[in-house]
């Protein structure tokens, strides 16, 4: 379960036998199509997470994409980020 409290920087995450808090800077709320998959990948001990979507591909494909973006440490993540 994750718990939103309109923080930015704070998302608690709890489960059975576990509750964690988390510092992020940066995150957006997904939303997927029947014909998208998702693809999650933590690198460090939960340093970096990375959470993509793709079309038409399966949730093993958006895995590795979300091991690339993690890996290559993109200073933008969409076009409209980069500054003219």
């Amino acid at each position: 379960m994750y718990e939103y409290s309109g923080d930015k920087s704070a998302l608690f995450f709890s489960g059975p036998s576990k509750f964690c808090f988390a510092m992020i800077r940066r995150f957006e709320i997904l939303e997927k199509t029947d014909s998208e998959n998702f693809g999650s990948y933590i690198h460090m001990n939960g340093k970096i997470g990375v959470l993509t979507i793709v079309e038409g591909a399966s949730s093993e494909v958006a895995k590795d994409v979300s091991m690339h973006a993690a890996a290559m440490r993109p200073l933008y993540v969409r076009s409209t980020d980069v500054p003219a």
